[in-house]
């Protein structure tokens, strides 16, 4: 096909344009060896203009993955807890010390608290460590809010944590 003045008509020539961009679209996907029903990670689109135009159509390559960083996750047995008494109840201590063991946690020696009588148990975290913390008051059953950074001055009775990241000072709520 030719116009009046012997050209090839540029409808021809678009559409063999198009062709040739998909051709390649394909061969860059899949390859020459490639399996075409394997998934990738990228997709690719092509704009196509239905009228005829001298620009060549564009490809936009857009990667679907993204890079997350995982939060350094700790297990239980990794963490060692002391509980000391605010409750009033003689041997409260020494029995959620032994209910966290069973949940794995690693506890040191039970202690008294500095203070007596505390209503609500508060969980105290060393450092950085605000993870552990949560972890042990979910699991006494605690809210989040029951966390909090240790104090200058340990809230135990001889000022000591034992080697223990995590301090929970025990209130008559889980004392009974």
């Amino acid at each position: 096909m030719s116009d009046a003045t012997g050209r090839p008509d540029a409808t021809r020539g678009a559409v063999l344009v198009v062709v040739a961009v998909l051709v390649g679209l394909l061969l860059l996907k899949f390859g020459l060896d490639g399996d075409p029903l394997e998934s990738t990670a990228e997709q690719a689109t092509t704009e196509t203009s239905s009228a005829p135009t001298s620009e060549v159509p564009t490809t936009t390559t857009v990667p679907e993955s993204t890079t997350t960083t995982a939060p350094e996750t700790r297990r239980p047995s990794d963490i060692t807890v002391l509980v000391a008494n605010a409750s009033g109840r003689p041997g409260a201590a020494s029995d959620v010390s032994e209910q966290l063991r069973a949940k794995g946690f690693s506890t040191a020696d039970p202690a008294n608290a500095a203070e007596r009588g505390l209503a609500e148990t508060k969980v105290y975290f060393t450092g950085e460590d605000r993870a552990s913390a949560e972890m042990v008051a979910v699991a006494l059953g605690l809210e989040p809010s029951a966390v909090e950074e240790l104090p200058d001055r340990v809230p135990t009775a001889d000022g000591d944590m034992r080697g223990a990241s995590v301090l929970v000072v025990l209130g008559t709520d889980l004392a009974s």
